[in-house]
C-alpha cells in the first residue's frame, strides 16, 4: 500500500489539513484572544461614548465585540466567549468611566458608570443573546457537554482514589 496511490492520498490529506488551517472562515481565536478583542472593542467604545457623550457607542462596541469574539472563536473556547462578556464589558465600563472622569473621581466613575449602564441596557440585552444564538450554533451545547463530563469524570476519580487508599 506505500505505492503512488497510498503517497497520494497521504499527499490529499496533509494537504486538506493545511487548506483547513488556512480556510478564510474558519475560526481560529483562542480563548485569550477572543477576551482581548472583547477588551479592545468594549474599551474603544466606551472612550468613544465617554468622550462623545453619546451612550449609544459604548453598546454597539459590546453588540460588536461579543459577535466578533463568538463568531471567530475556537470552538473549545465558545463557553468563556459567552460566559465573561459583561464582567469585562463592566471592567472596560469603569476604566473608561476613570480615564475621562472630571472633578470627584469616584462619584464620576460611579454617576457615569450607572448611566452608561443604563442607556446600553438594550444593547447589552440584544449583544448577549445574539452571541448565545452564534455560540449555540457554532457548537454551545457540545462545550458544554465536554464540561459536564469531565467534571463528573474527575469527581469519579477523587471519589475512587481515598476507597484505592483504604484498601
Amino acid at each position: 500500500m506505500s505505492g503512488p496511490s497510498g503517497t497520494r492520498s497521504a499527499a490529499r490529506a496533509v494537504s486538506g489539513s493545511q487548506e483547513a488551517r488556512s480556510s478564510p472562515g474558519r475560526a481560529r481565536l483562542t480563548g485569550r484572544g477572543s477576551v482581548l478583542v472583547m477588551i479592545l472593542i468594549f474599551l474603544a467604545g466606551c472612550l468613544i461614548a465617554a468622550w462623545s457623550d453619546l451612550d449609544w457607542p459604548a453598546g454597539l462596541g459590546y453588540a460588536a465585540g461579543v459577535l466578533l469574539a463568538a463568531g471567530y472563536a475556537r470552538r473549545e473556547a465558545l463557553l468563556l466567549v459567552v460566559i465573561t462578556p459583561p464582567v469585562i464589558f463592566a471592567t472596560t465600563l469603569i476604566a473608561a468611566e476613570l480615564v475621562t472622569a472630571g472633578g470627584s473621581t469616584l462619584l464620576a466613575t460611579t454617576e457615569g458608570t450607572i448611566l452608561v449602564l443604563a442607556a446600553a441596557a438594550p444593547w447589552l440585552f440584544c449583544g448577549t443573546a445574539a452571541c448565545v444564538l452564534v455560540a449555540w450554533l457554532r457548537g454551545l451545547p457540545r462545550c458544554v457537554r465536554d464540561l459536564r463530563a469531565e467534571i463528573a469524570g474527575r469527581g469519579a476519580a477523587d471519589r475512587q482514589a481515598p476507597a484505592s487508599r483504604a484498601s
